[in-house]
């Protein structure tokens, strides 16, 4: 009768852990309110140096909006990125087929608390279920990027060689990713060469301007190989400024009100690419 009764205890203890103890992350097998995740990127198939943008905003959660996403981009020494707005960009830069992974967490996680490996996993699950820490997962949800080897000659302004934006191979350049205004290169008064904006990438500087000081960057380029502009945003979001022509100089010019943290926006015309040099003055 002992054994019976141990036999049946270890039973039920057994049940319960496939349950999922309190404080445990479960993923969706284990839980019927799990988020379900919901991905989206801009491109599948891509050049070295091109932007993928990636969206999880479709993702839901029965309980609630989901608290968290956390972006896995696959290729080696790439960031992981875990945020609350459900997007997230990266700049693949070699060739290979790369998994871009995205797990979603629901509406009572701690997210603050989670620490994860490069794929998104959680690493630090026995602390959390000792901190009684409940949290549930999605199943992640994966896309394939795949980076083809540049071209050796001819225009190649998409995979099939179908478009010429610009210089037959366009590679990053050395502050790259910069392509948010999370990720802005710090900056200040001076010059800066030997910059690149390649297939729908966007460049981001940021500078810390007080009220009174006058603003003035100019971009440098060759219009017959890139139609490069430029946008400066003030700290509450908006566009002050705009550089936009064809010319080889383009000037932007702004008379600051507010103090705060300005972002400049550098990016191609309709998606074109090009060389550039930064020069930039605060008076």
């Amino acid at each position: 009768m002992a054994s019976g009764l141990r036999g049946a205890l270890a039973a039920l203890a057994g049940a319960a852990a496939l349950a999922g103890a309190p404080g445990c992350l479960r993923d969706r097998g284990r839980s019927p309110h799990a988020p379900e995740a919901e991905l989206v990127v801009s491109a599948n198939t891509v050049l070295p140096g091109t932007r993928v943008d990636a969206d999880g905003t479709g993702s839901t959660d029965a309980d609630g909006p989901p608290a968290a996403y956390c972006f896995s981009f696959g290729e080696p020494g790439s960031p992981i990125v875990i945020n609350t707005t459900g997007t997230a960009a990266y700049t693949y830069q070699n060739p290979g087929t790369y998994d871009l992974r995205m797990v979603v967490f629901d509406n009572a996680c701690a997210w603050m608390l989670l620490t994860l490996d490069d794929e998104c996993g959680v690493t630090n699950e026995p602390d959390l279920r000792r901190a009684h820490v409940t949290c549930t997962r999605a199943l992640a949800a994966v896309e394939s990027i795949e980076v083809l080897a540049p071209p050796e000659s001819g225009t190649d302004g998409g995979p099939d060689g179908s478009l010429d934006a610009g210089p037959t191979l366009c590679f990053p350049d050395a502050l790259e990713p910069n392509d948010t205004r999370e990720t802005a290169t710090p900056s200040s008064s001076g010059f800066i060469d030997g910059l690149t904006i390649c297939d729908m990438d966007v460049d981001y500087f940021s500078y810390q301007l007080g009220m009174g000081d006058l603003f003035r960057a100019t971009i440098n380029s060759d219009p017959t190989l890139g139609d490069l502009d430029a946008i400066l945003i003030d700290p509450d979001g908006m566009f002050v400024a705009i550089a936009s022509s064809s010319e080889s100089s383009d000037l932007l010019e702004h008379d600051v009100l507010t103090s705060g943290v300005y972002a400049l926006e550098v990016f191609g015309f309709g998606g074109q690419r090009g060389a550039y040099d930064l020069d930039v003055s605060i008076f």
